[in-house]
């Protein structure tokens, strides 16, 4: 019933939210040269073209979270670009989560904690296990959350339609986290704003969203 809630989300309340500016965005300069976005820098995509169908795209925020400072925020799922390729590669990947700052390269794979589409599978640094939530589809919202335990060390978890999915564990101490997505032939609009979010109610209580951190001067700018 939730996946359909989300399916069903009307398009002009999502434009609505979108046209209220927000303070935390994409960081243009933090992203892959070539990802597509959109004036606001929350709507993110590949470019499209059988020249870069085989390549990843990564985009940062302009903000992230300092240990000891709880946040979420969330991506809407809104699925593949077409292409033609041939080959066995899957063509089309997506992923959500959070990176250090003075990480480069790909979310999950190569740097992060992430969330993916095609396989459901929670990765860092290339090592996958199960979500609990499985794979997700277009028009479905995910959301990445990282909090910290006494030590500093951060834990990042995952919703699907306000559906925990899952946790990972971080290793570095003493680091700021900062939103990361990575599209493959794919395209997602990020929401960074509690009013704009169909699921805020089913996130923990500690839990506040980037912009409402912005607005209380607790996060760390890219």
């Amino acid at each position: 019933q939730l996946r359909l809630v989300a399916r069903e989300m009307p398009e002009l309340a999502e434009q609505s939210c979108r046209r209220h500016r927000s303070a935390v965005r994409l960081h243009r300069t933090d992203c892959s040269p070539q990802l597509e976005t959109d004036e606001a820098l929350l709507l993110a995509r590949a470019p499209n073209g059988s020249h870069f169908a085989w390549l990843r795209f990564d985009g940062r925020a302009t903000h992230g979270a300092p240990p000891g400072v709880p946040l979420i925020f969330e991506m809407t799922y809104k699925g593949q670009l077409e292409v033609h390729t041939t080959g066995h590669e899957v063509p089309h990947t997506c992923r959500i989560g959070f990176s250090f700052t003075e990480d480069h390269g790909e979310l999950g794979k190569e740097v992060g904690f992430a969330y993916g589409a095609s396989n459901g599978k929670l990765s860092c640094k290339g090592n996958f296990t199960n979500s609990v939530a499985g794979p997700y589809r277009p028009g479905d919202v995910v959301a990445a959350a990282v909090d910290w335990n006494a030590s500093g060390v951060p834990r990042f978890s995952f919703f699907l339609n306000g559906h925990f999915a899952g946790t990972l564990a971080g290793m570095r101490v003493g680091q700021t986290c900062f939103p990361h997505v990575n599209v493959k032939n794919t395209q997602v609009s990020l929401n960074f704003d509690r009013a704009c979010s169909p699921f805020a109610s089913c996130y923990p209580a500690n839990m506040l969203f980037a912009n409402e951190h912005v607005a209380q001067g607790r996060l760390i700018t890219n």
